[in-house]
């Protein structure tokens, strides 16, 4: 008998030049990478239109009469290198707007003056305002004009917008150590801003950072070993005809694999009957249908998986692939696999038979 193992591895403000230069403040991105999967819960909308869950809170907003939303000060594609220890990788994304939040109800859109607007699109939703189109450093079309003389201030959270393809993250990670990478990513965003009613439009070019972390749990089968020469072990009852016989060979899996691994028959529709070879074929001679079985030694079989794989020589229902999952831990696992037959007389000689078995690390 013969198992065939395959594994796989898995800014500065400007105000007239008398305003003081500002920090930059951050807002973050974290993702949880299993293998495959990827999750998220600090990125919310839809492709192209992707933001942080987070808001940046802002600081030395000043109060003003009216204002104009900007655009991000550089948009597009950009790389972004992450890096853990001494791994790295990167991928692409892209930035196409900036979001502004907490605008004053005391402040009324209206149309931009002429001069001053630009053609950057943009779009309201409550308190918040986005600019989700038009080329780096413009302004929007709208503006936003207290209800009286008083200044307010014109926001006081902002969070940028761009396109983020997930697919293109988990091909970057593929094959890494396992770790937590991150990253960061400077940006800045401007808008005009009127301080005073009758004033001059002036603007300012705010610092934003995009921070990074991603927790990344590479699957991964490092190795299959397999023991047991396959040899069956005969035994006869006294005063009967009845022959037993049984082998086993010890699975050892180790690697990355939370969710185990996969064993699947290479050919399902297999007749697992051991064969008499020429030497011993005699007239009258037959197969020798075997059964074969998994004894979890330090490990558990999958929801509804038999551990019953073959009776009497057919493949038993849903045993064509099953999934085995570690004790405990996720780094490895060990299962015996049995095979073993009751016959009737069997004339002396050789009986062979063989099948292919294929693992594979289970991505949930």
């Amino acid at each position: 008998m013969y198992v065939n193992t395959v594994g796989r591895r898995i800014a500065p403000v400007l105000l007239a030049a008398l305003l003081p230069a500002l920090p930059a403040r951050a807002t973050q991105l974290m993702f949880d990478v299993l293998g495959e999967r990827i999750s998220y819960d600090t990125m919310v909308g839809q492709p192209g239109r992707y933001t942080t869950a987070l808001w940046m809170n802002t600081s030395n907003v000043h109060p003003a009469y009216a204002w104009i939303p900007g655009q991000l000060d550089d948009i597009g594609p950009r790389t972004i290198t992450l890096s853990s220890n001494d791994n790295s990788t990167t991928f692409n994304m892209e930035l196409t707007g900036v979001v502004y939040g907490g605008i004053s109800s005391n402040l009324t859109k209206t149309t931009a003056p002429s001069g001053e607007g630009g053609s950057a699109a943009g779009a309201e939703q409550g308190s918040s305002y986005t600019i989700y189109s038009g080329a780096a450093q413009s302004y929007g079309t709208e503006m936003y004009q207290s209800t009286s003389t008083a200044r307010h201030s014109p926001f006081t959270i902002v969070r940028p917008l761009f396109n983020l393809d997930t697919t293109a993250l988990l091909a970057a990670l593929k094959g890494l150590p396992s770790g937590t990478y991150t990253a960061a990513l400077p940006l800045s965003y401007r808008y005009k801003v009127l301080y005073e009613q009758g004033g001059t439009w002036s603007h300012e070019i705010r610092p934003l950072v995009l921070t990074f972390q991603v927790k990344y749990l590479g699957l991964s089968l490092n190795e299959i070993t397999v023991t047991g020469t396959g040899e069956m072990k005969t035994d006869y009852t006294e005063h009967s005809t009845e022959v037993t016989g049984n082998t086993s060979w010890t699975v050892s899996a180790t690697g990355m694999i939370p969710a185990g691994i996969s064993m699947k028959f290479a050919q399902p529709d297999h007749l697992f009957e051991m064969k008499p070879t020429v030497a011993t074929e005699k007239s009258g001679t037959q197969s020798i249908p075997y059964n074969l079985t998994i004894n979890n030694t330090d490990s558990v079989m999958g929801n509804d998986d038999p551990n019953t794989l073959v009776q009497n020589g057919k493949l038993t229902a849903g045993a064509d692939t099953v999934i085995i999952k570690p004790a405990s831990g996720t780094e490895s696992l060990k299962f015996e696999l049995k095979a073993d037959f009751t016959q009737g007389y069997i004339p002396s000689g050789t009986y062979t038979d063989q099948f292919t078995v294929l693992f594979q690390v289970v991505v949930e």
